[in-house]
């Protein structure tokens, strides 16, 4: 299909390449040279290919255009290649041993950084190895920390293993390969059938082909058809035997396109049928003993090795569970298809989806060998039976003649007859422990009396069958998978946010409001600015309660409807203390997730955090500096309000908004011998709004309980934040999804808000309701609160998004239809003005020049 194999592989090894080749008498040289290319400095592929007669080594071409065109390839070939005569350059034709065969010479290999090519063919003089880029980064370090697999660095070793059921000989270097099959050399050996109907992405693309032959040899059978119909109607009654031979010509032909249309409707009712029934494969593992560092899975496909050595599952931790295990799977063309070079696949998300079902059958064979029943304890149990001593996992095992044969008789050794190719068995002896076989040993030299002739079958080396057990997760599971995916996220997530910015927990109103302390534990923590430049002294906040509670429930926002709900509590309680308090500014983000404030509004979160001991002056020095911050922060931030705007939406939507808070507290500690007086704070943030801003002032008071019965902090929270009206970009950043499904304490019901809310939705949903959509306008407002609550939002933009691009598009295709109008009537002035007045040229004038030569023209007449 695509042919680029010779080319790339050698192109990539080396800089020139020059093949010898020779069929039926015909010697063939092909000369592909990036060397010639530069240094004649050509911009197009030139290849010279001459051809000659084998017995006398005379061109094969007899024109005197091919003979000379014959003579400068041999120009170009005897003076950039090694050959430099004739007598060197035929020789090549004579290292080809038979009648038939081919010889590639690559030279100009390319060098590392060391000066060594990449290749080495000294270091082991029967094998072609990838040479290191220097000594001291040599992956094949006995200590290295990371030792490459000999299949990554040894040709031998590779192409050993390339085929899953090789059935052909490959010498290298001049020996040959000995060819292995991997589930040969496995210790307990397990093969799982597994099932699927997710491959389906070659299926369909295979039936949509079947689909359009389908339509084309339905097209060519009607024209046959009416050829037909047309010839029997034209020659109706003629007795010409020519009009008769004619007329039964076309009938057959139709009757053949007919016929072959049924055969592949057939076809795509049989592809049909297909892409429904389950995909089936079947997985192999087994304990690789004589090198468990080299573990992994390899994926055939077709019996072609495109992937090894892919770690899955629990292989990638630093655990030894499922370490050692090796698995074996032949993917079919109709499941999964490679890329062009045979190196990936061309579906990944199909091809993850093997890995983990591979990753399932893995753990299931890893409990069916049930080797770690009491831990690591029996896995290195089970380890240094077979002579791995040593704690470091990548260590080779020892030489020990007990280890060696234990070893070497937990597997089978299986070699491949030099004459008939088939595999054979050999019983196990102790002498051929450390031995490598014969490259010409045949099935005459088997010591097992069944198998000593070619024409006996192969042994059957099919390995026990495994079931996979489903394991059903409670509920308890499945919710502590979930918290830690949401852990999980949540990290990536503040990895990705600016680390300077401040993200901190806003408690609920209920946790607030109630007695326990638990909510005012958890606000008791105090916020750092987005600078770090403020660092006042305050004391450790008290540990936060042993309930368990998931990532989600720690934050919510307060929207308009909390802020008046609390505002109903009561008053804000005022400090004794005339004082100014200090607060904490974070300086907002870049990314838009910090809500918007302008000279006319500004909002505030404030929360109360309890403090040991603080002086007054400290106090008054922090309030002045957070102030100047403030202002600075306000002045930076109406800078990028622009540019907050438009990501503000999409950043709201995806991630979930944190919110930085201001935070103030004062609390003065005076000691005496009968206790601890009880003090109260208050933290107030102050915007620089206009005078016309209506501001609401929301408090909630909470209350922490000591483990001391002396001891007793009153706390008062107050938070200010102005109104926003409703669906505001900065009522949706500061809202945050409360994980509780427990109505808080204090939490009131305002059924005339809600229903204000669902006007304006159904509003929302008449206004922008797209085109073609199942419900009338006059149905959304008869629509209940459960019906607009399973409202198919997704649905619905995605209809509204579709319209718009439909309008867009029929926009598009009239101003191109009337732009080509107005460029033929162009054309057709042009041609008049050429008849009419030839002085004028107009024919080479194009646009609007034409216009404008047409005025020009027409007021000279006037």
């Amino acid at each position: 299909m695509y042919g680029n194999g010779l080319k790339s592989g050698s192109m990539r090894v080396g800089s020139d390449m020059i093949l010898f080749t020779r069929r039926e008498g015909v010697y063939t040289c092909l000369f592909l040279s990036r060397t010639f290319h530069e240094e004649e400095k050509l911009d197009e592929v030139i290849v010279p290919l001459p051809t000659f007669k084998a017995i006398d080594k005379t061109p094969l071409s007899s024109s005197p255009e091919e003979l000379k065109k014959h003579e400068l390839e041999m120009q170009i070939i005897l003076k950039y290649s090694p050959f430099r005569c004739n007598k060197d350059f035929f020789s090549q034709f004579d290292k080809i041993k038979g009648e038939t065969g081919t010889l590639v010479i690559i030279y100009n290999m390319k060098l590392l950084d060391n000066g060594s090519p990449e290749l080495d063919i000294n270091t082991d003089p029967r094998d072609i190895l990838l040479m290191a880029s220097s000594d001291k980064d040599d992956p094949m370090e006995p200590h290295a920390d990371i030792e490459l697999p000999p299949e990554k660095r040894s040709l031998r070793a590779y192409v050993s293993i390339l085929y899953a059921d090789p059935r052909m000989k490959v010498y290298i270097q001049g020996r040959k390969v000995q060819t292995k099959r991997l589930l040969d050399i496995l210790y307990a050996a397990r093969r799982y059938n597994f099932a699927s109907k997710t491959f389906r992405m070659r299926a369909e693309r295979d039936l949509a082909k079947a689909k359009n032959d389908v339509k084309i040899a339905e097209l060519r059978a009607r024209e046959a058809e009416s050829k037909a119909r047309d010839c029997e109607l034209r020659y109706e009654g003629s007795k010409d035997p020519e009009h008769l031979k004619l007329v039964r010509r076309l009938n057959n032909a139709a009757a053949e396109l007919r016929n072959l249309v049924t055969l592949r409707q057939n076809t795509v009712a049989r592809k049909q049928k297909a892409l429904k029934e389950p995909k089936t494969l079947t997985f192999y593992f087994g304990m690789n003993v004589v090198n468990r560092a080299c573990d992994g899975m390899f994926i055939y496909n077709c019996s072609r090795l495109i992937k090894m050595y892919q770690r899955i599952g629990p292989q990638q931790d630093s655990s030894m569970m499922c370490r050692g295990v090796v698995g074996i799977v032949d993917v079919p063309y109709m499941v999964l298809e490679p890329t062009h070079n045979k190196q990936d696949f061309a579906d990944a998300k199909e091809f993850r989806q093997l890995m983990r079902a591979m990753a399932d059958h893995l753990m299931q064979y890893w409990d069916d060998l049930a080797i770690d029943k009491n831990g690591s304890e029996d896995i290195n149990r089970f380890w240094k039976s077979f002579g791995y001593l040593s704690a470091r996992w990548r260590d080779p095992p020892s030489n020990e003649e007990k280890y060696a044969r234990k070893r070497y008789s937990c597997v089978s050794i299986c070699v491949q007859c030099d004459k008939c190719l088939r595999w054979r068995v050999l019983p196990y002896s102790q002498n051929q422990i450390g031995r490598d076989v014969p490259d010409n040993w045949q099935c005459r030299d088997n010591p097992d009396q069944k198998h000593r002739r070619c024409d006996a079958p192969e042994e059957d080396m099919n390995p026990p069958l495994g079931v996979l057990k489903r394991k059903i997760k409670t509920k308890e599971q499945r919710q502590a998978e979930l918290e830690a995916q949401i852990r999980k996220k949540q990290e990536e997530l503040e990895q990705i946010l600016d680390p300077d910015d401040e993200i901190v927990a806003i408690p609920k109103s209920g946790d607030l409001g109630s007695g326990t302390g638990r909510g005012s534990a958890r606000g008791a923590t105090s916020a750092v600015s987005a600078a770090g430049k403020r660092a006042a002294p305050k004391a450790p906040s008290p540990p936060p309660p042993p309930t368990k509670r998931t990532a989600s429930a720690s934050t919510r926002a307060l929207t308009v409807a909390d802020k008046k709900r609390m505002s109903s509590t009561g008053a804000p309680s005022r400090s004794s203390s005339d004082l100014p308090m200090p607060t904490s500014v974070s300086k907002p983000r870049s990314g838009g997730l910090t809500p918007k404030f302008n000279n006319a509004q500004s909002r505030r979160v404030v929360r109360q955090e309890s403090t040991s001991s603080s002086s007054s002056s400290s106090e008054t020095e922090a309030s002045e500096e957070e102030e100047d911050e403030e202002q600075s922060a306000q002045d930076e931030h109406n800078n990028l309000v622009d540019k907050s705007k438009s990501r503000s939406a999409a950043t709201a939507t995806k991630t979930q908004p944190k919110i930085s808070t201001v935070t103030s507290s004062a609390s003065e500690a005076s000691s005496s011998s009968s206790g601890v007086k009880n003090s109260s704070s208050a933290a107030v943030a102050a915007s620089s709004a206009s005078k016309s801003s209506a501001l609401d002032e929301v408090t909630s008071s909470g209350q922490i309980s000591n483990t001391a019965p002396s001891t007793t902090a009153n706390n008062d929270l107050t938070a200010t934040a102005p109104r926003l009206p409703n669906g505001s970009e900065d009522t949706k950043q500061m809202a945050l999804v409360e994980s509780s499904t427990t109505p808080s304490a204090g939490r009131t019901y305002n059924p005339e808000l809600v229903e204000k809310i669902l006007e304006k939705f159904k509003v929302c949903l008449r206004y922008f309701l797209p085109p073609q959509w199942p419900m009338q306008k006059d149905h959304i407002h008869t629509l209940s609160e459960a019906e607009l609550a399973d409202f198919p939002l997704e649905d619905f933009f995605d209809r509204y998004e579709q319209g718009l691009r439909a309008l867009l598009a029929n926009f598009q295709q009239e101003t191109q239809s009337c732009s080509d109008t107005l460029q033929n009537v162009r054309k057709d002035v042009a041609a008049l003005l050429d008849k009419v007045a030839p002085h004028l040229k107009a024919s080479s004038l194009e646009g609007e020049a034409i216009d404008q030569l047409l005025q020009e023209h027409l007021h000279k007449i006037g």
